[in-house]
């Protein structure tokens, strides 16, 4: 039988979970995301999943990497979406 992920666990569901709390002001710029290890607990993954979740994040412009201080939220986040890019225009 094949591996299934459990429902609703895979990176890009992660991935989600903190682009909602970035986009809905919960997560402020500047402010630390949790470390892998407290991601991976969170949402029972591995840790390549919060990797892949992360890096998403990360080539979206919502988080950057800063060394000892973990993953935090950028100050400007692009836009993400095809309705943001159009209202942009």
């Amino acid at each position: 039988m094949a591996y299934k992920a459990p429902e609703g666990r895979g990176y890009a569901d992660v991935a989600a979970h903190f682009r909602t709390l970035i986009k809905g002001g919960e997560l402020a710029p500047g402010d630390s995301l949790p470390s892998v290890a407290a991601i991976r607990e969170q949402f029972g993954v591995a840790s390549k999943t919060v990797s892949r979740a992360l890096a998403l994040l990360k080539s979206e412009g919502l988080v950057a990497s800063r060394g000892a201080l973990g993953t935090v939220v950028e100050k400007t986040p692009i836009v993400i979406t095809g309705a943001d890019r159009l209202n942009r225009m």
